[in-house]
């Protein structure tokens, strides 16, 4: 190999990792604001609320910096096999990933909105909802950056839980607004939109998972 060849094979490992290293970040930022949306709803506190809404702004320039990235990479270098599904791969996971950033951004905002309300509903039903949205998220992450599809492959059936989850607190949000007359409508209204986002931030998550088998292919999955 030729020292022009070495030189384009240098940068082309380069792109990659430089890819990886930002899907890597942008996935670390939509986790930290799913969690601050999470404090805040639990503690009813409106400053780790304001903080998921504020850096959603870095997830949205991540976005677009992984699409640029991934494109110059296509167009540049015309990746095969493995490193061609990594970088399509990833183009994918970046688009659920910001989706999920919304949704975080969304729960930031209904927390707000509770948390500067009145009387409150109990949300206690909320807090398992936020641990199988928030873990499914992290571990659909951790297996694509593994190549783990044992891991993956867990994530639809978390999914499926979730949902019933997310199924059985709207039966309960809907039995208990009739009998609390101290709470405001407001707050219900605020609930539901959070377990609509938690249930959608599962199914970012159940494709995300998909791509981990999309990227090690039929022959290793």
């Amino acid at each position: 190999m030729n020292q022009r060849s070495d030189h384009i094979l240098s940068a082309y490992n380069d792109e990659l990792a430089a890819l990886a290293a930002l899907r890597r970040e942008m996935a670390g930022i939509t986790l930290d604001n799913l969690e601050q949306a999470r404090r805040g709803v639990l503690e009813r506190c409106v400053e780790p609320c304001l903080a998921a809404i504020a850096d959603d702004e870095q997830v949205n320039r991540l976005d677009a910096e992984i699409e640029a990235s991934a494109l110059a990479i296509l167009a540049r270098f015309h990746p095969v096999a493995g490193d061609l599904r990594e970088v399509i791969a990833t183009m994918r996971i970046s688009t659920n990933l910001e989706r999920a950033a919304d949704e975080a951004k969304t729960i930031g905002k209904r927390g707000r909105s509770l948390a500067q309300s009145g009387a409150t509903p109990d949300l206690a039903t909320l807090e398992p909802l936020f641990e199988q949205a928030v873990a499914e998220l992290a571990d659909a992450c951790r297996a694509f950056d593994t190549k783990d599809t044992a891991l993956a492959a867990t994530i639809r059936q978390r999914d499926k839980d979730l949902d019933k989850a997310h199924k059985a607190a709207l039966r309960t949000y809907t039995e208990s607004l009739p009998a609390s007359s101290d709470t405001a409508p407001s707050s219900w209204l605020d609930l539901l939109l959070i377990t609509r986002a938690l249930e959608r931030i599962g199914d970012h998550a159940k494709n995300i998972a998909e791509e981990t088998a999309f990227l090690v292919g039929p022959a290793q999955s």
